[in-house]
């Protein structure tokens, strides 16, 4: 019988900003499912003393931890539920979990071919809790890119071109990154793709979504395509630097126009993905499956679904 929710994050990664997003925060955002099942929560970074615990294992621990390392979690009395986000594992770690969370739908498909006898569950990655309501404004067109400089294809060249503006984002510690978001009605997110790439989640999608501002994305993007639908008007192939600028050029010369509130309308219908509520509403499902061994909610997000 296990009494607790312990989100295990990495021993040494344990400050990296998905330690912060998908481990405290996402503890912030669900603990009131976890209080009403009757258990307790905790964040941990040392596993030796977690005993009848649900241990969500985020994606630091799973980093910094042996194979050998995560059965001893298991073997203390514990239900592992791991939480790789966009970390490619090993199958002899993966295979230990009782249950995978999948961040993103991509990823939750790649897991239900592949590990077809464990409960997966959706769980989508939220919007940064500090981000209070925004409404990008609409009065002209402007680009911008939040995140990683070197995560954004071609980023360095668009920026100093003045055609997508670079905003950093990077430390979980600096948040200035949000004052910036009410100028921002269009968010490229197009990603310098690394072969150690895992099934990104679609967070900064859900973010422009939250500000009302439209996205830029590759046509190879599973996940934007799998949460899109085939009608989401900005989609590219985008390789070169000449690509990228055109494929800006067409989203700016689309601003205010009949294609350019499809955007909008698609972007609208994103805000309930990454909600609270249903962020809770999912965690709550997954604690019931766990306690009470019933088969997974299947909460994949299907467009045109009721809500």
């Amino acid at each position: 019988m296990v009494d607790s929710v312990t989100f295990l994050l990495g021993p040494k990664t344990g400050h990296y900003p998905t330690a912060f997003m998908r481990g405290r925060q996402l503890k912030e955002l669900v603990e009131p499912a976890i209080t009403k099942a009757g258990l307790a929560a905790a964040i941990q970074t040392q596993y030796t003393d977690i005993a009848r615990s649900i241990v969500i294992m985020n994606k630091t621990f799973l980093q910094d931890s042996t194979t050998e390392e995560v059965s001893k979690v298991r073997a203390q009395g514990n239900i592992l539920v791991m939480d790789p986000v966009d970390m490619v594992l090993p199958h002899d770690k993966l295979g230990l979990a009782d249950a995978l969370i999948a961040s993103s739908a991509a990823q939750r498909n790649f897991f239900a071919e592949t590990f077809g006898d464990v409960p997966i569950f959706y769980l989508p990655h939220h919007v940064d809790l500090r981000l209070a309501a925004v409404t990008a404004q609409q009065n002209y067109f402007a680009a911008g890119y939040f995140g990683e400089p070197e995560n954004g294809l071609h980023m360095a060249a668009l920026h100093q071109e003045n055609i997508c503006d670079l905003i950093p984002a990077q430390s979980p510690q600096n948040a200035l990154w949000m004052s910036h978001l009410p100028r921002y009605n269009c968010h490229y997110l197009i990603r310098n793709r690394r072969p150690w790439d895992g099934y990104k989640p679609f967070i900064k999608g859900f973010t422009a979504a939250h500000c009302g501002a439209v996205v830029v994305v590759e046509k190879r993007d599973a996940e934007a395509a799998l949460i899109l639908g085939p009608e989401y008007p900005f989609c590219y192939f985008v390789d070169t630097i000449n690509q990228a600028r055109a494929a800006l050029e067409d989203v700016r010369s689309a601003f205010g126009s009949a294609r350019w509130r499809v955007a909008q309308a698609t972007m609208r219908d994103l805000t309930w993905h990454s909600a609270s509520s249903r962020m809770a509403f999912a965690f709550t499902q997954l604690l019931q499956c766990i306690l009470e061994s019933l088969p997974p909610f299947d909460h994949l997000p299907r467009r045109g679904a009721q809500r």
